[in-house]
């Protein structure tokens, strides 16, 4: 049985709940189809803020167009006060970050026969989604990387109809009525079932049960977490952009 709204609605409201709820409004930031389909990720709490995201199209090539040139004439860049001034401005609106949430949405099907391939675990109708070999190791790879001061995590919604998403958006119970499941317990698997929101999954071939986190509760412990980390803001940046680069 399909579930009769779109994937895109649910990321799309689902993010604007974690936004509203967890006071991240200002650190959201969705990639298009082109980086998802690079790190395997649908949303990212990062920055939505104009003045960071302008220098992607405009600063940043100027900046490292004129420091090739200077590069391949030998100036000593580090003299030159228009690259230092870009760099100094680009710093000022940085994001405060010392921890980061990625998200990966699946919209599941909704199994009702009882002869289907896991129904014999749940004994009841279930959602099931499947796991991308690709995709899945890439999150993998995020999830070493980012370490203690970062989660990666699937996000699914446990209702069927347009009506029951809606429900959800008005009522703000998206989160509540939503399966989290670490990337990282799914390894080695292809598929990935459950039956409500705040319970647990079985993942398949081989049966394993998934224990769900709380998403809100992973998240205060990361702020918590990343209150004791060392070094300024532009090290974690760059270290964070270094190893997404990596990957």
């Amino acid at each position: 049985m399909k579930i009769t709204f779109e994937e895109k609605q649910y990321e799309s409201q689902m993010n604007i709940e974690l936004a509203c709820e967890l006071n991240l409004h200002k650190n959201l930031f969705s990639p298009g189809q082109v980086l998802e389909n690079s790190l395997g990720i649908d949303a990212a709490l990062f920055s939505c803020n104009r003045k960071f995201w302008k220098y992607f199209y405009r600063d940043w090539n100027y900046l490292f167009y004129h420091w090739r040139e200077y590069w391949r004439h030998g100036v000593d860049i580090s003299d030159l006060r228009e690259i230092n001034k870009v760099f100094e401005e680009i710093y000022n609106h940085m994001p405060n970050i010392r921890y980061n949430l990625f998200i990966q949405y699946k919209r599941p099907k909704y199994i009702k026969k009882k002869t289907s391939a896991e129904y014999w675990k749940w004994g009841r109708p279930y959602f099931r989604y499947k796991v991308n070999e690709n995709q899945q190791k890439l999150l993998e790879n995020l999830h070493s990387k980012v370490g203690d001061y970062g989660l990666v995590t699937y996000a699914s919604p446990a209702f069927i109809t347009q009506d029951e998403f809606w429900q959800n958006v008005n009522n703000k119970t998206l989160i509540e009525n939503s399966n989290f499941c670490k990337s990282i317990d799914l390894s080695g698997h292809y598929r990935y079932t459950y039956t409500s929101g705040g319970r647990f999954g079985f993942a398949f071939s081989e049966p394993e049960e998934i224990q769900n986190i709380d998403l809100k509760k992973e998240i205060n412990s990361l702020k918590e977490r990343s209150k004791k980390t060392e070094g300024n803001n532009i090290d974690h940046i760059v270290s964070l952009a270094n190893n997404l680069e990596n990957i």
